[in-house]
């Protein structure tokens, strides 16, 4: 059989151009949150069940992860999806400015994973066109990965076996400019501190009361003094998600607040936790009240795999420069200006491609990617679906998620994975150099979850709302 070219790949894209975009526009105006995705995942299964992927629904038992499997033997190369999106973040498509009111906002896709899940729906696409063409032998597997803003989907999938029979995974992600250069993350952990004391008339009988929120307070404070005695590329972040109540007279007897602990490694993490359970514990003895600790979620940290980075760096160079239309720069220049009140000509969409070099240092961010990363070689991509300037989890990404520039660069990265994808399944020389240096990158340790073996995904999150009084 004759040997197939990426491009007569890559129609199976162009063919799919509306279709692919008014997906990622329902999952965009669906935003459910982590673990909820009932009707972003029901949309992706259908879509590619209807195109000949073979769909196994919930994967590992969680309701709304799946994978979508089309091909048989080797290589096996994932390609990772996502589709949640961030609670307090609605904004109105393709406005450039903040929607304002009182009220707490919906959730909203502030970090462009439905347009992440739909680019990666596409590369699956290209890939199947590529198999079936070709004759070459081989799978691809698409993965449903749930929860990655809040409750760690991937990890659970990783603990569970999800991913352990791959080859190779992709994934991308919408960005503001367009790189296949990669640093290491950071691990985390989430866990929930909820405080119980007793109520008591705050004026009248307040020696009776033991306050919850004092808890919560003294625990701040005392995490606060901690973050000198730590690693400096440690992060933790907290959250007050209940604060007792809205009544000052009272003696708050409940209070909970969210802990996120970051650090390069899962066993610093580990130790820095044991730390903050410490100053938890001291809180509570200090107000007299009663401390439960409830694991939320927890991931590790991204090994790079600079193999397969060369590898998506050539696909991203191999592609014909975007062309966009003056109503897209038009519209880029005006959200260019809402995020640092220049004007912008030239660069107001970034479509050039971003020198390909190691850089040294560390990523002050994570993902669930990182677990993947541990069990086979992952390659990704950054790719500009925003306009440079524009910040992960702002109200610009929001806007954004639906516009023009979006919709084509969704289909650009489909082309840069499927580009990718295709040259593993050719070479395997390339495939087993990517998985020397994971190999290496590991340290030929056995990946340990940092997820408790009994630990199950926070469907609810938290007992108490975020938005409850």
């Amino acid at each position: 059989m004759a040997e197939m070219d990426k491009e007569e790949a890559f129609k199976a894209i162009d063919e799919q151009r509306e279709q692919l975009c008014a997906l990622s526009d329902a999952i965009w105006d669906f935003a459910e949150t982590g673990y909820h995705e009932t009707k972003s995942s029901r949309a992706v299964q259908d879509y590619l069940g209807e195109r000949g992927f073979d769909i196994s629904a919930h994967l590992t038992g969680i309701s709304t992860a799946f994978k979508a499997s089309f091909g048989s033997g080797r290589p096996k190369i994932g390609i990772l999806g996502e589709f949640d999106a961030l609670s307090g973040m609605d904004q109105q498509p393709e406005s450039d400015e903040a929607l304002g009111g009182k009220k707490i906002p919906a959730a909203a896709h502030g970090c462009g994973h439905n347009l992440l899940g739909v680019g990666s729906v596409a590369a699956a696409l290209a890939i199947k066109r590529y198999l079936v063409a070709s004759g070459t032998p081989g799978s691809v597997v698409y993965y449903g990965c749930p929860a990655e803003e809040e409750g760690s989907g991937k990890t659970f999938l990783a603990r569970d076996g999800a991913f352990s029979d791959l080859d190779c995974a992709l994934s991308w992600h919408p960005d503001d400019r367009n790189s296949a250069v990669v640093r290491p993350n950071l691990a985390n952990a989430k866990y929930l501190y909820r405080f119980t004391g007793k109520s008591a008339h705050a004026a009248i009988s307040p020696h009776l009361g033991r306050s919850a929120l004092d808890a919560v307070e003294l625990m701040n404070v005392g995490a606060n003094y901690l973050r000198e005695h730590v690693i400096p590329e440690a992060r933790f972040h907290y959250a007050v998600t209940n604060s007792g109540g809205d009544a000052p007279n009272v003696v708050q007897q409940r209070a909970e607040v969210v802990y996120l602990i970051r650090a390069p490694f899962v066993e610093q993490v580990n130790e820095i936790v044991e730390r903050i359970h410490d100053v938890a514990q001291g809180a509570a003895l200090m107000t007299g009240t009663i401390l439960e600790i409830d694991f939320i979620k927890a991931c590790s940290n991204l090994v790079p795999n600079w193999t397969l980075q060369r590898a998506i760096h050539q696909n991203f160079l191999d592609l014909t420069e975007e062309i966009f239309s003056i109503d897209d720069i038009r519209y880029a220049e005006r959200i260019r200006r809402s995020i640092d009140d220049c004007e912008i000509a030239d660069d107001a969409i970034a479509s050039k491609i971003e020198p390909f070099k190691k850089v040294a240092g560390i990523s002050p961010s994570s993902s669930d990617v990182g677990d993947v990363s541990q069990l086979c070689p992952v390659g990704l991509a950054d790719i500009a679906t925003w306009v440079p300037g524009t910040q992960y989890h702002s109200w610009q990404a929001v806007v954004q998620g639906k516009s023009s520039i979006a919709h084509q660069e969704l289909l650009r990265a489909g082309k840069v994975l499927a580009g990718t994808a295709i040259d593993l399944f050719k070479s395997q020389a390339l495939l087993k150099k990517a998985k020397r240096e994971f190999m290496k990158g590991i340290n030929k340790k056995k990946y340990q979850c940092p997820i408790p073996a009994n630990a199950m995904p926070r469907i609810d999150r938290y007992e108490t709302p975020l938005d409850a009084p």
